[in-house]
């Protein structure tokens, strides 16, 4: 509405004047947000739901104790060779009896075996996959979907249960995966032997891709990761806490 100056004497008269009755209030009218608040509430995103847990159990090795006979593969012993091959479900031999030792075939279509260079992942047509990380007394069991392998110069990596290489063989240790992380070392000498303790090197995690999440920047690790997201490490002659990204915590 426009607004006019009146002169006092115009003022005078309007005050002594009968009051108007007061204008009927405007209709409400939602006022629409702005292009900028919507785009603001657009990049938002939906809002994020529970974390899905993980399709495999944390920290737990998981044992050669599949079912026999997944992709009609039978392990079956050569009494000539005193050798493990496979026959399919006719009786035929489909992998020749080569191996010391062979556990059945993973619904995945991956077994651990163990032949005369010790022991490997093979695929259903017999072809290896890649040597095994030699742990109590036979090939590394999966966790977390990843399983240590080995290279000819003895380095770690890990493939998943499918047999895909995850991590090329670049560590001179890595351990098994907890909570999504695995302990990686370099310049580390592992002690022949079964459950061998490992010195010396430098220290830090990857994740399940490979990255290194925490570089290798300490003298050991002393306790891996635990379900709260905290690893204890060792710098110097001192204890640290950490959390999943190397940060230090606070005592």
């Amino acid at each position: 509405m426009v607004r006019r100056k009146l002169s006092l004497v115009g003022l005078l008269l309007a005050s002594c004047a009968p009051a108007p009755s007061p204008p009927a209030p405007p209709p409400v009218v939602a006022t629409p947000p702005s292009p900028v608040a919507m785009t603001a509430v657009a990049s938002q995103g939906p809002t994020p739901g529970p974390k899905e847990p993980p399709d495999y159990p944390l920290c737990v090795p998981q044992m050669y104790d599949e079912e026999p006979g997944q992709h009609g593969r039978f392990a079956f012993l050569d009494d000539a060779t005193d050798r493990v091959g496979f026959r399919d479900a006719e009786g035929q031999v489909v992998i020749p009896p080569r191996f010391r030792h062979a556990y059945a075939f993973s619904r995945e279509g991956m077994a651990a075996v163990i032949d005369e260079d010790g022991p490997a992942f093979i695929r259903i047509d017999g072809s290896t996959i890649a040597r095994a990380f030699f742990y109590d007394n036979g090939p590394d069991y999966l966790t977390e979907d990843r399983v240590r392998i080995v290279d000819a110069a003895a380095r770690v990596g890990f493939i998943d249960g499918q047999g895909h290489e995850v991590v090329a063989p670049r560590y001179d240790y890595a351990s098994s995966f907890c909570h999504g992380r695995a302990a990686v070392c370099r310049g580390c000498v592992r002690e022949e032997g079964e459950h061998a303790e490992v010195h010396g090197g430098r220290w830090g995690f990857i994740d399940r891709q490979g990255r290194e999440v925490v570089g290798l920047r300490y003298d050991g690790v002393i306790e891996r990761y635990d379900e709260s997201g905290v690893a204890v490490v060792e710098r110097a002659g001192q204890r640290l806490r950490i959390d999943r990204d190397g940060r230090p915590i606070a005592p």
